[in-house]
């Protein structure tokens, strides 16, 4: 019965994962000339010497915003695309430590950094997006409020003594008698 339990929070995490490097990576939900455009967009702009990689902290924000700005646009969309970046990695955060039973915090924001390296690398190799030293402190940002939350679930689950069935317990965050 354990196992069945343990098996599906996997699969739920495997999903999760599966639907991050649609949304992140892929963008375009299966259109395909979308994506072409954006691959020969990038592939010219390389030929031009414009690589398709952002490394100054945020650059890309801070020009988003002023473009935003000066078209009049006061709607946030700069901030949107901040807090997008938090949401979307907030459950990686969250689930890491249940699937991975044990975990401790540097042990989880490691393997966060690597998914999210690995995103990043992704986009710049396939020239299907921006490799963003803005998004890694930004997904960072939205891992360390996951762990954090699952934190404070494990710890209600021990004060009140729940069961939650489809969360395996974790040994991580309070010590067994």
């Amino acid at each position: 019965m354990y196992r069945l339990k343990k098996i599906r929070l996997k699969h739920i995490f495997i999903l999760y994962l599966i639907i991050l490097f649609d949304i992140i990576c892929l963008k375009f939900f299966g259109h395909v000339g979308a994506m072409l455009t954006t691959i020969k967009g990038h592939y010219y702009a390389r030929q031009a010497g414009f690589w398709n990689v952002n490394l100054t902290p945020f650059d890309d924000l801070y020009t988003t915003y002023r473009f935003y700005i000066r078209e009049g646009d006061y709607a946030g969309a700069p901030v949107r695309v901040l807090f997008a970046n938090i949401y979307l990695l907030i459950l990686l955060g969250f689930l890491l430590p249940f699937v991975r039973r044990n975990f401790n915090y540097v042990q989880t924001m490691g393997i966060c950094l690597l998914i999210i390296m690995g995103i990043e690398a992704f986009q710049f190799l396939s020239m299907l997006g921006i490799a963003d030293l803005d998004d890694v402190v930004i997904n960072l940002i939205g891992c360390h409020i996951g762990y954090a939350l699952a934190c404070m679930l494990q710890l209600i689950r021990v004060k009140l003594n729940w069961d939650i069935p489809f969360l395996p317990e974790l040994t991580l965050f309070v010590k067994k008698s």
